[in-house]
């Protein structure tokens, strides 16, 4: 398949988008999709020809948000030079690496593989670690994250993902998509207009 070209701006991640394509999901919807009682953002899907992102956007209490990328040419990828920190996602190993964007807001991200055609970028953003790690916890529970079959690391990501007993077929509706924010190392700033691309590896 021909690389696709797929670009979208918003003042900042914080915000939801509103550009043409994106679908708001209601809570009640959002629930089903990702099989969990209830969620602590709200979320918008941007369904692609070959790719789909989704953005989910914090309710107060938290602040802060996540966002997940399922394709095959994501945007984000594992600095070299920079191990990561070891960690899981659900049933998932995976190397979790930290940066600030540039609206001041910590942000962690990883790349995995959760079916043998697609690879998964997944972000999560706040204003404290707290938030941060309020919204991992979360988006561990998602059926997309559930374990399953062992499936071959993604280089310079996930370790050998193992996941912990127990099979469940994924039935969700996947294609290839655009990555998300680009961040910066840790560094403070005024908010940026955000485009994403999606560019043939």
């Amino acid at each position: 398949m021909r690389p696709y070209l797929f670009s979208v701006a918003c003042v900042a991640l914080s915000q939801v988008s509103a550009q043409d394509g994106w679908t708001r999901l209601s809570d009640q919807e959002a629930a089903k999709f990702w099989s969990i009682p209830h969620s602590s953002m709200t979320w918008s899907e941007f369904k692609g020809p070959d790719f789909d992102v989704y953005e989910g956007h914090a309710k107060s209490p938290l602040h802060g948000g996540a966002g997940i990328y399922m394709g095959e040419f994501p945007d984000f990828h594992p600095p070299a030079e920079n191990p990561g920190i070891s960690g899981r996602l659900g049933g998932y190993d995976v190397r979790w690496f930290e940066s600030r964007q540039k609206d001041g807001l910590l942000r962690k991200e990883t790349l995995l593989r959760v079916r043998p055609s697609e690879k998964c970028h997944v972000w999560i953003y706040g204003s404290s670690r707290s938030d941060i790690a309020a919204l991992e916890k979360e988006l561990s529970t998602y059926h997309l994250f559930s374990p399953r079959p062992a499936s071959p690391p993604l280089k310079g990501s996930n370790q050998a993902m193992q996941p912990t007993a127990g099979r469940r077929t994924l039935k969700f509706p996947m294609t290839q998509t655009s990555s998300p924010a680009e961040t910066r190392p840790l560094a403070s700033g005024a908010d940026l207009v955000l485009v994403r691309s999606l560019r043939p590896p």
